[in-house]
């Protein structure tokens, strides 16, 4: 297994705020510093206690995204886990997939699933590193700063398409940085 391991991980809540909002869902793939994935992806509903109340709070961006995606009506329709019982399983999949170092944490804007994940997963908040693999700045610096065509996201607002898109977008990117360095050989 390679030194460091990335998790990707997303977070769909019910806004932005992680003292205020909650998390709905959240999934996450392991994969190395090259995008090669170990194990089985990881997903989950969570109970929110009151599906009515948490759409009621939500911001109303999220609340139209999570309408669109389908998000709402798969809480209303499927089986959800409790919040602690997620963050037990996420917790146990992430040791089991990425060993037992600190994993790094990978994503589209990751600091606020990591805000989230701190108040809501704190078992899986353990299992991260304080380094992070911030999608969005990379596509960025790529984009605005050496004019790289940018990835086509698919925006599906679900946890596990997220993330693996987050992780697509990480390959992508990669492929560039690496074809960049072989001219400059």
């Amino acid at each position: 297994m390679a030194d460091k391991m990335i998790a990707w991980i997303d977070v769909e809540s019910t806004g932005t705020s992680p003292d205020r909002d909650v998390i709905l869902e959240i999934a996450g793939i392991v994969t190395d510093m090259q995008g090669r994935q170990y194990g089985d992806s990881f997903s989950a509903l969570v109970d929110t206690g009151s599906i009515s109340e948490a759409m009621r709070m939500s911001d109303p961006v999220a609340r139209m995204m999570h309408e669109e995606s389908g998000l709402w009506s798969d809480l209303w329709n499927n089986g959800s886990q409790a919040p602690d019982r997620v963050d037990h399983d996420m917790a146990e999949w992430l040791s089991e997939t990425a060993g037992s170092s600190h994993v790094v944490l990978g994503g589209n804007s990751p600091y606020l699933d990591r805000g989230l994940m701190a108040v809501w997963m704190p078992v899986t908040y353990s299992h991260l590193s304080h380094m992070s693999v911030d999608v969005t700045s990379v596509s960025m610096m790529l984009q605005d700063g050496v004019s790289v065509s940018g990835y086509r996201k698919s925006r599906a607002h679900r946890a596990l398409a997220d993330a693996q898109d987050s992780l697509d977008e990480y390959r992508y990117y990669l492929d560039v940085v690496k074809s960049m360095a072989e001219q400059h050989k």
